[in-house]
């Protein structure tokens, strides 16, 4: 019995539909969460892939300037001082000069590479990189942490999981707050009906004033109660009537049948059974209408009014 409540809200309409409501906003959240989050993450790509260009660029321009060995030392600087960027220069030979950076792709152009970090005791650390080849022959990686990206990534998606979840507990809750209040309305209804059939003819559906669709359905089935109840009555009254007009004439019919008995007598006995037979359903009828109840029938039961002998 405990259960029987929740498991009326959960199969009324209002609550499929508050269920139907949240199920749509939910995909149509998750479809522009994750348009959203690939929007962003391509966005921090050109950023990074910008800013190592960039980076490249003026190396290049250093080198050209200034030469190979200013070319060491302002990476050396770069990384001392800065370390925004991770680098690596090597020689023709392949001999590292300068820069930070190990387990280096073996082509060139943009690769994402992953550097161990025993000394920390921590996962590997995941880079982006670009490899170019300078002019004098040297090789050039320049690379940027994807650490910030992914911490980006965790939290945008920890915030959606969790926007979710609220919004549809906060939707269910608003179902089933609905559906209390659709189950309350429907109820009354359903009181009013079972008074109806127990003979309570003078029953209404209460009606709350907000002229809403429910005050709107309970008005147009009080008018529709009214009017039955007022068929029945004049129903009732009619019958009454026509009992009271036929019981004289017949009182008066019955009378000449007693003045006109010695001549009956003479009347052959199938002749007889036949007029008795012809007059029994009337006077049966009359003898009846005593037991139809005037203005009060509209309180006696469905089932006794059905089964009164008024027709």
């Amino acid at each position: 019995m405990s259960f029987g409540l929740p498991l009326r809200l959960v199969r009324t309409a209002s609550f499929g539909l508050a269920l139907l409501y949240a199920t749509l906003l939910a995909v149509s959240a998750v479809i522009l969460g994750f348009i959203v989050y690939w929007t962003v993450q391509a966005s921090i790509d050109r950023q990074m892939g910008a800013r190592i260009d960039a980076e490249i660029e003026i190396l290049k321009g250093e080198l050209r300037s200034e030469g190979s060995a200013e070319l060491t030392r302002e990476i050396e600087t770069r990384i001392n001082y800065f370390g925004a960027l991770e680098y690596f220069l090597a020689d023709v030979d392949g001999n590292r000069l300068a820069g930070n950076l190990s387990n280096l792709p073996t082509t060139d152009g943009w690769s994402d590479i992953a550097i161990a970090d025993p000394p920390q005791g921590k996962d590997p650390k995941y880079f982006r990189v670009k490899t170019v080849h300078l002019d004098n022959g040297y090789r050039l990686v320049v690379g940027d942490d994807l650490a910030s990206k992914e911490d980006i990534r965790r939290a945008f998606l920890g915030a959606l999981g969790w926007a979710l979840l609220a919004f549809l507990v906060l939707t269910l809750t608003a179902g089933a707050l609905l559906s209390s209040a659709f189950l309350s309305r429907v109820d009354a209804i359903g009181r009013t009906a079972e008074a109806i059939i127990n003979g309570d003819l003078g029953s209404r559906v209460p009606l709350r004033g907000t002229n809403d669709n429910f005050d709107r359905l309970s008005a147009t089935l009080n008018r529709m109660l009214d009017q039955i109840q007022l068929l029945m009555e004049s129903l009732s009254q009619v019958s009454n009537d026509i009992a009271h007009a036929l019981r004289t004439p017949l009182g008066r019919l019955r009378q000449s049948s007693k003045l006109r008995a010695p001549r009956l007598a003479q009347i052959p006995n199938a002749q007889r059974r036949s007029m008795r037979r012809s007059m029994r359903p009337t006077i049966s009828w009359t003898r009846s209408r005593p037991y139809c109840a005037s203005p009060r029938s509209s309180r006696e039961p469905a089932r006794r009014i059905s089964r009164a002998r008024c027709q």
